[in-house]
């Protein structure tokens, strides 16, 4: 099949899981977003946008050749209310990953016990797809480099036995950024209301949600940490 210059849409999951069934285009396809990543952050530092499916164009398949630009939706100005950290790229580099692979929107439990048997494939490539997913940047992949490591150790047992051996991910995988993580203790139950009726406004269902507590509780935390991340990789986050 081809689809040469097709800029990605919601609409397309299910036509282009076809040719990125494959375990190999897949795998090319994932070492070729990290193979961008990687020297965009080495020769810029963070995207100044967030990774989605509109961001990739696949100029070819044989052999698998991509070009990664700014979104449609895209305005200027928009890194000005973004962190400079760049596992957030590689957060957005597996949100797009699965949503080609599984046809599908990635909500932020589906990696969850629940939902788990609904996510067919090798093991060792769903375990480095809940790596690049985990909420927690300090639990994901710290560099595109590692997840490119893993990638590649994949690619290349599956060329040679059409396999993929179980390894755990992220074992190559070393921390280039100083960074001082912030926690949220003890609000993991808010976060998931919040989280829960984030996803009822975007089916159409809004509400207003007045959060309550003394001076130093943690209610910009609760804001910033468990429902920022989410609003800004599907829509727009705004403080004032």
């Amino acid at each position: 099949m081809t689809k040469d210059n097709h800029r990605m849409t919601e609409g397309d999951f299910k036509e282009w899981r076809d040719p990125f069934a494959s375990i190999d285009l897949f795998l090319d396809l994932a070492i070729a977003l990290g193979e961008f990543l990687d020297q965009y952050h080495q020769s810029k530092g963070k995207l100044p946008y967030v990774l989605n499916t509109q961001s990739i164009e696949v100029i070819s398949y044989e052999p698998l050749k991509i070009d990664v630009k700014a979104p449609i939706h895209d305005v200027s100005g928009y890194k000005d209310s973004q962190t400079d950290d760049m596992r957030d790229d590689l957060y957005a580099m597996g949100v797009v990953l699965y949503e080609i692979k599984w046809r599908r929107p990635y909500q932020h439990d589906d990696f969850n016990a629940n939902h788990q048997q609904s996510i067919d494939g090798p093991v060792s490539i769903i375990l480095m797809m809940q790596k690049l997913l985990f909420q927690n940047r300090s639990d994901g992949y710290q560099t595109a480099k590692g997840i490119l490591y893993d990638l590649k150790k994949a690619r290349s047992q599956w060329a040679k036995n059409t396999t993929i051996d179980f390894f755990l991910p992220g074992q190559n995988d070393p921390r280039t950024q100083l960074i001082f993580e912030p926690y949220l203790v003890g609000r993991q139950a808010a976060k998931s209301q919040l989280l829960d009726w984030f996803e009822q406004a975007e089916n159409g269902f809004g509400r207003h949600v007045v959060i309550r507590g003394e001076a130093g509780v943690g209610k910009t935390s609760l804001i910033t940490q468990g429902l920022k991340p989410e609003a800004e990789k599907r829509g727009w986050f705004a403080v004032g």
